[in-house]
């Protein structure tokens, strides 16, 4: 049994408004569902941030280039399918070695097998892990570049912010950089079709998490 998951249930069910922590939604299937709902037309978030990247990266491109950096190391936190680095990568030839932390280990390793075939140049090392914790990553002695994109940010309470974002730079070690998503404030109505979308796959996708947690504890 996961003692961590099973005291973070009992501690999240007995308070007076119930809450689970969001990591634990993300097993294989609660994985597969998330990508379904990526594709969701109410879904906006995936849509815009993955409409930005390239941009982004064609800025970062310009910033780089002034620092005469030869390799970055990118580590992405909470990395899913991998969808989001691809547009870093194709702009970015000085990002030479990947990092892809994620706490669903079968589904990670499918995206990787998948990446790797997209950029065989690429060095690429998966690590099954709680980004909110510090890592220990056999890091080489490039400059590391965190990313940690979509608004997942938005999911933690203050201080937990900022306890992973003390945790990060612990993984990623002195003069690193860091590329981070954070949603902006939305109209109540886009919120709503967002997140209660019309074909129930985020509701499939939350209470997943209940049958993990009776199958698992």
């Amino acid at each position: 049994m996961n003692h961590g998951f099973l005291q973070d249930v009992l501690a999240g069910l007995r308070l007076p408004q119930k809450t689970l922590p969001p990591k634990y939604f993300y097993d294989a299937k609660g994985s597969g569902y998330f990508d379904q709902i990526c594709q969701l037309d109410e879904y906006y978030p995936y849509r815009t941030e993955l409409g930005m990247l390239p941009d982004v990266a064609g800025e970062l491109k310009q910033y780089f280039s002034g620092k005469s950096l030869d390799n970055i190391q990118l580590v992405e936190f909470g990395a899913g399918s991998l969808h989001k680095v691809k547009p870093l990568l194709k702009k970015l030839p000085v990002i030479t070695e990947f990092v892809a932390i994620d706490i669903s280990g079968e589904h990670l390793k499918n995206a990787s097998a998948d990446l790797a075939e997209s950029f065989p140049k690429l060095q690429i090392k998966v690590a099954q892990g709680d980004f909110t914790q510090p890592i220990e990553l056999a890091l080489s002695q490039a400059t590391s570049m965190g990313f940690f994109p979509g608004s997942t940010i938005g999911n933690f309470e203050p201080e937990e912010a900022c306890e992973f974002l003390r945790s990060a730079r612990t993984t990623l070690g002195k003069e690193s950089y860091m590329l981070m998503g954070v949603d902006t404030k939305k109209d109540e109505q886009m919120l709503e079709r967002a997140y209660n979308d019309s074909k129930d796959i985020t509701a499939r996708f939350n209470k997943n998490i209940l049958t993990r947690m009776n199958r698992e504890l």
